[in-house]
Formats: C-alpha cells, sequence, structure tokens
C-alpha cells in the first residue's frame, strides 16, 4: 500500500489540475499532498501519469486521512516514552556523577593526608640526618681525645 502511495505521489505531484470541479487531494502532510484528477473514460492524456482506479484511490485516500490521527497519537506516545527514558538516563548519570565527586572528595582527602605524612617524613629523615652527623663528628671528636690524652 506505502509503494503505492509513494508511486502516486511522485507521479501526483507534477500534475495540476485543470478542472476544479473533477479533482480531490490527499493531505500527507502540510508540506505533501497529492492531487488527482479524475479523467473520464476514452481521454487522451498528453503527460505521463500514474492511474488508479476511483475505488483505489478511495481506499488510499481514507487510509491516509484515517492514520493521521493514530500517527499523532503514536508519535505523542514516543515523545512520552523518550521523555522518561531521557529523565531516567539523567537520574543515572547525575547519581553516577555523586558518587564520582564524592570518590574525588576522599582521593583528595588521601592525597592531603599523604602529602602530610610525605612532608614530615622528610623533616624527620633530615632531623635523623643531623643527628647521626653530630653523632659520628661527637664519636670523632670523643676518639680524638681519648687517643691524644692517653
Amino acid at each position: 500500500m506505502s509503494s503505492l502511495i509513494l508511486k502516486l505521489a511522485l507521479s501526483a505531484s507534477s500534475m495540476s489540475c485543470q478542472f476544479p470541479n473533477i479533482c480531490e487531494t490527499i493531505r500527507i502532510s502540510d508540506d505533501l499532498v497529492i492531487e488527482s484528477q479524475y479523467m473520464p473514460e476514452g481521454s487522451v492524456l498528453t503527460d505521463e501519469y500514474m492511474l488508479i482506479r476511483i475505488e483505489d484511490f478511495s481506499v488510499v485516500q481514507a487510509e491516509v486521512e484515517n492514520s493521521a490521527a493514530a500517527c499523532d497519537s503514536r508519535l505523542t506516545s514516543l515523545k512520552e516514552l523518550h521523555s522518561i527514558e531521557l529523565k531516567d538516563s539523567q537520574d543515572k548519570c547525575a547519581q553516577r556523577a555523586a558518587v564520582y565527586i564524592e570518590d574525588l572528595a576522599k582521593a583528595n582527602a588521601k592525597i592531603d593526608s599523604l602529602s602530610k605524612s610525605l612532608e614530615d617524613a622528610e623533616y624527620y629523615r633530615s632531623l635523623h640526618t643531623w643527628i647521626n652527623a653530630a653523632l659520628v663528628v661527637g664519636s670523632a671528636s670523643l676518639a680524638t681525645y681519648i687517643i691524644i690524652n692517653k
């Protein structure tokens, strides 16, 4: 049925009604209108046309016009479904982002703690280095004093 409508649309789009009283249109959308022209039996055509019987045209017209409401209803339903799915996706992303932000805060706190520990360790290393140096100098001085005073 849809291929018939397409063929009719392609052939009828260039057709202009010469007899306004014997023309019929099918409005598919605001921009797409199929015009048909009644041609009595024995008519001679000057251009190429796709011909269908009057009964078939009526069926096509009725199907297109009656399906518009169903299409609009389906489109509205799909939009609502899409909105719900989009909202769910956004909520899930917000929840993940909250977890990531919390993890980032914990990681930053851990980095701060480790940086403080590193500073403390460097201070104590330096302190121990100076204490060890003082002990070595003191021990060398004491050994020298003992050797000299013997």
